[in-house]
Formats: C-alpha cells, sequence, structure tokens
C-alpha cells in the first residue's frame, strides 16, 4: 500500500497508488466472467482504452444498463477502488453521460443493490445513490458532489466502507491527484459484490471499466 495518507473526516484513509493493492477485477480472461449478471448482453471486453494491462470492460447501450456480481468481496474495513471513463459518442446527448461502479452488490443481476457512485460528465457531479436487491440502482440518492469532468478520460473511484457504517469515497486522476473527496453515515450494507452501470436518458452512451482492487 502507498503510505501517502489523507486526513478524511477524523481518519487516515490510504490512497492508493498504481501497482499495489489485490486486484479483483481487471477483465484480462479476454471475456466476461459469467459470474456477471444483468445486462451482459450490453457488455464486452476491449483492447482499447484500458487504464492498465491489456483489457477492460466496456458496457454499451441506452437507458442504464447494469451488470454484476456477488462472488468478488466487498467488505467494511477495506478501501476499494476501480477506475471509470465516459466516453464521446457522436449519437450521444449530452444527458447520456453517466458510468460508475456499484460496490456491497446483493444480487448478480440489473437490479442488485449496493452503493452505486456515478460519475456525471452530463452535470459534472458525483453521485452516490443506495438501492435494495430489485430496486432500480438510482433508488435513494444519499450524496451528491460537484466535480468538473471531462470526456475520455479515466477517473478512479474509491470507496472505504468503515466498520460502524461511515461511507467514505473519493475521486483520483490518473496521475494520482485527488480532485474530490465526501461521505455518508449511512451503514445499510456490511458487504456484498462488484457491478457497473452506465446510461441516462435515451440513445447511445459509452462507459469503460478497468482495475478494480482492494487495499490492504
Amino acid at each position: 500500500m502507498s503510505e501517502n495518507l489523507d486526513i478524511v473526516e477524523g481518519g487516515l484513509v490510504p490512497r492508493p497508488a498504481v501497482g499495489a493493492g489485490v486486484l479483483l477485477e481487471g477483465f484480462e480472461g479476454g471475456s466476461l466472467n459469467s459470474a456477471y449478471g444483468g445486462g451482459t448482453t450490453h457488455a464486452s471486453i476491449q483492447s482499447s482504452p484500458v487504464y492498465a494491462g491489456d483489457h477492460s470492460m466496456e458496457l454499451m447501450g441506452d437507458k442504464y444498463n447494469v451488470i454484476s456480481r456477488t462472488d468478488l468481496a466487498v467488505e467494511r474495513g477495506g478501501v476499494y477502488s476501480g477506475w471509470v471513463m465516459n466516453k464521446s459518442v457522436s449519437s450521444s446527448t449530452v444527458y447520456q453521460r453517466e458510468a460508475g461502479i456499484i460496490f456491497m452488490t446483493q444480487e448478480g443481476t440489473a437490479t442488485p443493490g449496493g452503493y452505486y457512485i456515478e460519475l456525471r460528465q452530463d452535470d459534472n457531479n458525483v453521485i452516490v445513490f443506495r438501492s435494495g436487491a430489485g430496486e432500480s440502482p438510482v433508488t435513494d440518492k444519499i450524496a451528491t458532489k460537484s466535480l468538473s469532468q471531462s470526456l475520455d478520460t479515466w477517473y478512479e473511484v474509491v470507496f472505504e466502507p468503515r466498520v460502524g457504517g461511515t461511507e467514505v469515497y473519493r475521486i483520483n486522476d490518473a496521475e494520482g491527484v485527488e480532485l474530490a473527496t465526501f461521505s455518508t453515515a449511512d451503514g445499510t450494507f456490511d458487504a456484498g459484490g462488484i457491478g457497473f452501470s452506465h446510461g441516462g436518458d435515451s440513445d447511445e452512451h459509452q462507459g469503460q471499466f478497468d482495475e478494480v482492487r482492494r487495499w490492504e
């Protein structure tokens, strides 16, 4: 783990660094793992763009498309991160540029529950939604943070669910510079898996995802 620590609302939070941590998902198998459920027909493994390694995963289509799995453990007391890109698409309207990672998924479906950290390039916000299994990933908005974002740019989404019910979120750029940090005191979920989502209004949109890690 990096020795670079940030003070965030009363505690030291490790800032992830490239090349450390335990890789949970890097999409390096060349095809989507069969453990995923949900909108898997909208997902494809790509060789470009990638944040690291040889492959990343693209979600493409209209509305909200979600894939998720429960066999990769996300638990309180750990720090987790993944990379997200909103891609520029000629047919995409300004209201389509929304992509993010769902942590602590409760099901491997298109409505998995958990904490959905969404990067909204369309209105330059980061929004955290909480939903139960079987509900839309955007059921309950529990936090919003203003953040100017660019298309075709990798952002690191960091999630630290602390024991006791606090959740800390951080957004970093590809150079490791912290762009935003904020927290919630929700505590609904103690453990779960991971998922990915993109979409918004209508027409085509593409979100790219790579390198989900657990930091120890």
